[in-house]
């Protein structure tokens, strides 16, 4: 327990915060050279492209922060890890890595990913309030971007697009702590264009019902309306989408014991064009136990486990999309070692047609 063995700081009774006030300019020059014609054409000089821009961060209080940008520049970011799209129906997840969007990001997190910032492409301006006062937790963001990019689920499938034109997104995320044991929430996001809206409002709760038994639970209602382009290519329907999505997820957890319990149900037509869902029109089930052993100062192993699931994921006519029964076994030994043993047996639904195979893993390293 690397906390236990933490010392405690002292003496910072009644300390009074400075003004906290951090600002950030920028300034950005580029130029593009083309040349007419290949390989021998002459090099005609572009012209030089400026943009000024500023980040300002400014704690109102200790606990609670107001942060601004205007033409952020995200040109010194850490670029993206290599990931394969071979056989990969829906879309990728990628990990914020702009300083805007990371600052305080824990304060939009739920239980379903309907809050995802990396769907904002290009922000020309953006307003950010995150923090905590007493019982009551704090996250809103206003985003004005000149890039509209939007994720079309499906149940077997998503498929991505792009309008060139702006959008005005807003994240309203607000918690509620009723002693030490539950916590009650609230999340609204909105993304409106010319003739593109997307509005989600849902409520979520948090409840420590023992000391070793939790259970999350989140309800979200979506309206989506898609200009005439999107319905076109990607067959939409011309009306509203009008949808639900929840889940409910339940843990036990001891030092050696542990059991758990999913249930999520994401309907057809609901979108989260603000967050990451790019599954939708399923109902997963899912269950599972395990138990681990512990080293003593005789042991030969750090820490060994072993764990059994039963997932089945359905699409809304009952269809199976996914079924699997899975064993782990994993053992840390001696010198930093880890090994892992995983047979499973799968079946996978695509297009009409059920597949079954099974599987095995095995690492050791």
């Amino acid at each position: 327990c690397y906390l236990c063995q933490a010392p405690k700081i002292e003496g910072f009774a009644g300390v009074s915060p400075g003004k906290n006030l951090e600002i950030v300019p920028t300034l950005t020059a580029s130029r593009t050279d083309t040349r007419d014609e290949l390989p021998d054409g002459v090099m005609e000089s572009g012209d030089i492209d400026t943009e000024l821009g500023a980040t300002v961060r400014w704690g109102i209080t200790p606990n609670l922060t107001l942060s601004g940008t205007v033409n952020p520049d995200f040109s010194q970011i850490e670029a993206d890890s290599i990931q394969l799209k071979v056989n990969r129906p829906f879309a990728i997840f990628f990990p914020e890595l702009r300083p805007f969007f990371m600052e305080g990001a824990d304060f939009f997190d739920t239980s379903l990913d309907a809050v995802y910032t990396r769907m904002m492409r290009e922000p020309t301006w953006g307003l950010k309030l995150t923090g905590k006062e007493g019982p009551h937790t704090i996250g809103a963001y206003v985003v004005e971007d000149d890039v509209t990019n939007i994720i079309i689920p499906g149940s077997e499938g998503s498929d991505f697009t792009s309008l060139e034109q702006s959008n005005t997104s807003t994240v309203l995320r607000y918690r509620y702590d009723i002693g030490n044991r539950v916590t009650l929430g609230g999340l609204a996001t909105s993304r409106d264009g010319a003739d593109y809206l997307n509005r989600v409002i849902g409520i979520d709760g948090d409840f420590r019902v023992t000391e070793r038994d939790r259970i999350t639970a989140q309800v979200l209602r979506s309206q989506t309306r898609y200009p005439e382009e999107i319905r076109d290519e990607f067959d939409q329907p011309e009306d509203e989408l009008d949808d639900w999505a929840a889940e409910i997820v339940y843990v036990h957890d001891t030092r050696t014991w542990e059991w758990w319990a999913v249930y999520k149900d994401i309907g057809d037509d609901f979108r989260a064009d603000l967050g990451f869902m790019p599954r939708v029109g399923q109902v997963q089930k899912e269950a599972g136990l395990g138990y681990q052993w512990n080293a003593t100062e005789t042991s030969w192993y750090s820490r060994m486990d072993i764990k059994a699931k039963w997932e089945r994921v359905d699409d809304q006519d009952g269809f199976p999309l996914f079924h699997e029964d899975v064993v782990q076994f994993t053992v840390e030994g001696p010198l930093q070692s880890h090994s892992v043993i995983r047979p499973s047996r799968v079946r996978e639904g695509f297009n009409g047609e059920v597949f079954d195979f099974n599987r095995l893993k095995l690492h050791v390293c």
